[in-house]
């Protein structure tokens, strides 16, 4: 029996990934964190909890953020607290609302003529070393293509 918990504790310990165990990990202490502040039991919390924790979340980060928050969560309570987060459809369906009417904020992107225009016009006093670096990625790049 002893043979069988070792390899259990072994398969427990590699459900969350090696890379991101550091993460996982962060991300579930701040939530203990904030039960602790909020004076609620780990083996008290209800979706209702959840809903409150999300809901806080919610005025600081992104739905996308929100989703990797719920995900990471979700692992790391089943491993410590044994518990199935997956089936609190309210907190699902409030992650869901949140997501539809977001509008991720796009990259700007420089065309050619932008960048053609900054290496020409730009003071080399004040922007040599851009000018530098963005020649020699422009090199790199082209010598791949």
């Amino acid at each position: 029996m002893e043979d069988i918990l070792k390899k259990a504790e072994q398969a427990r310990e590699s459900l969350i990934p090696s890379k991101s165990e550091a993460v996982y990990q962060k991300e579930y202490r701040i939530y203990l964190d904030w039960l602790k502040r909020k004076n609620v039991m780990p083996k008290d919390v209800t979706e209702t909890v959840f809903l409150a924790y999300f809901q806080e979340l919610s005025e600081t980060y992104s739905p996308n953020s929100l989703w990797t928050k719920w995900a990471m969560l979700k692992s790391m309570v089943t491993i410590h607290e044994k518990r199935d987060i997956t089936k609190f459809n309210e907190l699902q369906a409030f992650l869901k609302r949140k997501n539809k009417s977001y509008k991720p904020k796009k990259s700007a992107v420089l065309s050619p003529k932008v960048v053609i225009r900054f290496l020409k016009d730009a003071p080399n006093d004040i922007h040599l070393l851009h000018k530098g670096v963005m020649t020699l990625f422009i090199d790199s790049v082209t010598m791949t293509i």
